[in-house]
């Protein structure tokens, strides 16, 4: 297949490493787990120059290929379907150490089989009023996945709880099944109209955050 074909699948299907290479027939709608879905084939193999495991170079220590290893990767949807790479990946071999290692790709992370692309798109969702449920289904991952990619983008976005706002305002109010008490508390910058913290219980036990003294804080 010639290097214009292979960079217009790519190009079409978000692939973006350009060590993938693609067979004759490279896209079929297959069922995947009883679901209609795109399915992209694919190939990565090119000659490794040092050995991932004991760090020898392919110039001390040979390096062989060894056989190939299919991976099913998540892509984002084409078509409203369910979209997948089944990607043959190069495994090698270390004369020295004994000991095989796998090509790696660009497009996920190490012991990974969801693009990097829908993991951003996961924290991006992560800001409207949804449930990680409904995140899942459309992004056809699972919750699991969701939440530890919310999980993954939240430290960025922790509130500072060093400094008290000039104007607070504090409510009780009626929050989900799941919290410690009948009531819960909200705290929120009464001027910006902004939420500092939301505990699961009014009660005084429950505390998520630590204020300095109003003295210090108040001009």
């Amino acid at each position: 297949m010639s290097a214009i074909t292979c960079n217009n699948i790519a190009n079409s299907s978000g692939i973006t490493d350009e060590t993938i290479s693609f067979p004759k027939t490279w896209c079929l709608t297959q069922l995947i787990k009883g679901v209609l879905s795109t399915c992209y084939f694919g190939t990565r193999s090119y000659t490794h120059s040092r050995c991932a495991n004991c760090g020898f170079n392919n110039k001390t220590v040979k390096l062989i290929k060894h056989g190939t290893k299919l991976s099913r990767i998540t892509l984002p949807k084409t078509n409203n379907l369910p979209t997948y790479l089944f990607l043959k990946k190069q495994r090698f071999l270390c004369k020295g150490c004994k000991t095989t290692f796998i090509a790696s790709t660009s497009m996920v992370k190490r012991n990974c089989f969801i693009t990097k692309c829908i993991i951003q798109t996961l924290a991006a969702e992560g800001q409207f009023i949804t449930s990680e449920k409904d995140i899942a289904f459309r992004q056809s991952v699972s919750t699991t996945t969701v939440n530890r990619a919310l999980h993954q983008w939240s430290p960025q976005f922790k509130p500072n709880y060093q400094r008290l706002p000039l104007h607070l305002s504090m409510d009780e109010f009626k929050s989900v099944k799941s919290a410690d008490s009948q009531m819960s508390f909200i705290c929120t910058d009464a001027k910006k109209y902004e939420i500092i913290d939301i505990l699961p219980s009014r009660r005084l036990h429950h505390r998520s955050f630590s204020f300095v003294p109003i003295s210090n804080t108040l001009p």
